[in-house]
């Protein structure tokens, strides 16, 4: 369950593009999500449902971008359920009991292209909401630099986690130098005032302990530092003012006072408390 609740806690308590008291029977919200690189999360799509559980009166559309999904859409066989990713169907769809809001989840797998890319046909009228990548390791892979330059440009929301703690500060600590280098060629391209100014001005790149990441320590000889699936969150691209308002680590304002209670608690367990 810790991917369906990291996306949870992506939405709701780092991007503040939604929560569990934010809609109502009568102003429902529509939340179109991109997942990039998904990978074993592709085994396990019902579990996701749980969102539509956990944010009542809202309808969720989620899709699913990378290597992975193009690998397996591609090679669907005839008459799978995956074969509805070819005629632009979802592949899973949930909805949630009434009592929960009634709300919805469908999942759609995009296989036409390896990467995600604005440019994209079916994109161009189809902005997204809020972007994630669960376990991202932005300076790991290229292709994360169009991803990283498309957000802030555009001013999208976008988040990812991260093994450790101290690969996400290495990150946030390359973000600015990768737009630097980018910056001249963008500039020459033809990059319009707004666009400059939201790729340029300054930025937080907030980290915090997860608290939905996956237990246990990664099976990795040579680290012995906390290293685990899901284990930090970083908002790359968000409202710097409403985090300062609504700080990581107060709480998740559901019904259950259990999961608040378990939030809240986390933060006792920051990595900078111990020696």
């Amino acid at each position: 369950m810790h991917y369906p609740l990291t996306v949870y806690q992506l939405l709701v308590n780092v991007l503040h593009v939604t929560g569990p008291k934010r809609n109502s029977s009568e102003n429902r919200q529509a939340l179109n999500v991109h997942y990039i690189g998904a990978e074993v999360e592709l085994n396990m799509l019902p579990l996701f449902s749980e969102l539509a559980l956990l944010l009542p009166h809202t309808d969720i559309k989620m899709t699913f971008f990378g290597i992975a999904v193009h690998s397996i859409v591609n090679k669907a066989k005839k008459n799978s359920i995956v074969t509805k990713a070819k005629q632009n169907e979802p592949v899973y769809t949930y909805t949630s009991p009434a009592s929960c809001g009634a709300s919805t989840l469908s999942i759609f797998l995009h296989g036409d292209h390896e990467n995600w890319d604005p440019r994209l046909p079916f994109l161009l009228g189809s902005k997204a909401d809020a972007i994630i990548g669960p376990n991202a390791g932005l300076t790991s892979y290229p292709a994360w630099q169009f991803v990283i330059l498309c957000c802030h440009t555009d001013n999208t929301p976008f988040a990812v986690t991260e093994y450790a703690e101290q690969s996400a500060e290495l990150q946030r600590d390359a973000l600015p130098q990768m737009i630097a280098h980018a910056l001249p060629r963008l500039h020459s391209a033809g990059m319009n005032g707004l666009e400059l100014h939201n790729l340029t001005r300054p930025r937080e790149y907030p980290i915090a302990f997860n608290p939905f990441q996956r237990p246990g320590q990664r099976n990795l000889g040579s680290v012995r530092l906390p290293n685990v699936p899901n284990g930090f969150t970083m908002r790359v691209v968000g409202d710097d003012e409403q985090e300062i308002v609504h700080p990581v680590f107060a709480g998740v304002p559901v019904p259950a006072s259990d999961l608040s209670e378990l939030l809240q608690k986390t933060e006792q367990f920051s990595l900078n408390c111990l020696d």
